[in-house]
Order: C-alpha cells, then structure tokens, then sequence
C-alpha cells in the first residue's frame, strides 16, 4: 500500500514537472535575459575590474610618454617623452606612469591612436640626442672634423675633406688600438679609376697583353689617418693608398701626409681624364706597371 502510494504521488510531480515546462515562454525568456544585459552598469564593471587588477599599469611604466600620447593626452605624452630623455628623470617618469596611468588615461573607453605616438617618439629621440651631446661631448670624428690645420685655416678639415671632388664616395670611421691609442679614419675611394686604366691602354702600342693586366684596375682608396691626443688636440700620423687590380692583386704606398692634405685643401684630382695626354699617360702606364709587379 505505501509502495503504490509512493508511486502515486511521484507520478503526479512529473505531470506537474511536464506541464510547467509546456507552458514556459520561450520569448519571454530571451526577452528578461537581453533586459538584464543591457541593465548592467559598464562603468561600474570597468571600475570593479581596475580595482580587482590592481592600479598598477606595466605599459604606463614601460612606454609612459607614448602611452599617454596614444590615449588622448598629448601635452603631458610630450613633456614625459621630452623629460625621459634624462636618465634620472626616466626612471620617474616609468614610474609615474605605471603608478598614474590607469586613472589618468581612458584605457578602454575610446581608442589607442598610434599616429600620437609618433609625435612622442620624435620628442624622445631629441631629448636623447641633446643630453648624449652634453653628457659626452663632441665625439672624437667630430672632433677632428671641426679642426683647423695650420697650413690653412680657411677652412676645417672636414670641409676639405668631404668636399674632395677626387673622391667618388667617403667616410669616416674612429677606432681604437691594442695599446689604447684613439684613431680617427678618413677614407677616400678614388673615381674615374677603371677609366683611366682604359683610356691609359688606349695609348699603348705595344705588349698590350701585359698593360691590359696591370692597367686593369678594380680600384685605388686612400686612407688618412689621425690620432687623438689627451689633451682632445690630434696630429695627422699616416696617409696609405691602396690600389687593387682585376685579377686581385694589391699593393700599398706610403704618402706623405701633409703633401696630401694639401691636395685634399687645394681639391686637386688625382686620374682628371681631361687633362690625360699622351705624355701623361705612358707615366701613369709605367708607374702602374712597376707598382703590379711588386703587388701580391
């Protein structure tokens, strides 16, 4: 008896069960559930969030300047990009933007504009540029660059020499040596130089077999060479010239250093095609015939 009535009244709760399924509402349904979405409070959400994570901001730290630049807040982006470039004042500035950034900035609410960043990052790169000049100075290229040689003082030896028109490309290099001793390097690639093998060989009439190997020419550099003294004055040391062959051959000369400056300052060229004549020619062929036959 308790069996069948157990039986009974289980039965009566699944009917129950069936029929409140049956008469749910699907709409209704979504339609409470899409109210209670748009009910929630998104500022509340956002601020709950920034108090669950804390307000500490790695970006703010790291990219201070363009971050605040990226968010809207360009005044403040700049003068945080034009201050960091101060080492001390770096460090404050990471700071003050991982500490402040999450309260001071929109994060989240509109968009992070690169194009800002641009503004902050050219800022920055000035700000380094000035402190790197006030902190170490001129370096020792610009050093000697800015020069005046005694021989003539119209000019700085950079003008002189940048402004070589016997120069097809130039640069300038600084290094140091095994015994500590700064050195400054000017090197010159002399042009028109495969030209004046060939217009050389133009005027050989005999045993072209042999000038056309020393008279094939790849090319001839010059080297001028200055050291830096202690007291930041430098003296010239060593001007080499280097002529390299086709067939790999190279050999090199000493030149007097002085004597070659005051080419440089005099803006002499040394393979003019204009003025090659004859006579010329079958000097320059012997020269570079004896120099072949020593190179290696």
């Amino acid at each position: 008896m308790a069996l069948d009535e157990l039986k009974r009244k289980t039965e009566e709760k699944l009917n129950q069960a069936k029929e409140s399924i049956d008469n749910l509402d699907i709409n209704d349904l979504k339609n409470k559930a899409k109210e209670s979405i748009d009910n929630i409070d998104k500022d509340s959400l956002m601020n709950e969030a920034k108090t669950t994570k804390g307000n500490w901001s790695w970006y703010g730290f790291l990219f201070a300047p363009h971050y605040y630049a990226g968010y809207g807040d360009i005044k403040k982006g700049s003068i945080y990009a034009a201050l960091s470039g101060i080492p001390i004042f770096g460090l404050v500035i990471a700071f003050l933007g991982g500490k402040n950034a999450k309260k001071d900035l929109p994060i989240g609410e509109q968009e992070f504009k690169w194009t800002n960043v641009g503004i902050t990052v050219a800022i920055n790169f000035v700000a380094l540029m000035i402190v790197q000049l006030l902190i170490f100075g001129t370096s020792e290229i610009d050093s000697v660059k800015n020069g005046v040689m005694n021989f003539n003082k119209t000019i700085t030896l950079g003008e002189a020499l940048d402004n070589w028109d016997d120069c097809e490309s130039s640069s300038w290099t600084s290094f140091e040596t095994s015994n500590k001793t700064k050195i400054v390097e000017f090197t010159c690639s002399k042009k028109d130089v495969k030209e004046m093998g060939e217009k050389v060989f133009s005027f050989v009439k005999t045993d072209k077999e042999k000038a056309k190997i020393f008279l094939s020419l790849e090319s001839v550099t010059q080297k001028f060479q200055f050291t830096i003294n202690k007291d930041d004055t430098f003296q010239i040391d060593n001007v080499q010239r280097e002529i390299v062959w086709s067939d790999g051959k190279k050999f090199s000369i000493q030149n007097k250093p002085l004597n070659e400056l005051e080419k440089a300052y005099n803006n002499e060229i040394s393979y003019d095609l204009n003025k090659l004549d004859k006579k010329t020619a079958y000097g320059l062929g012997y020269a570079f015939m004896m120099l072949w036959s020593k190179a290696k």
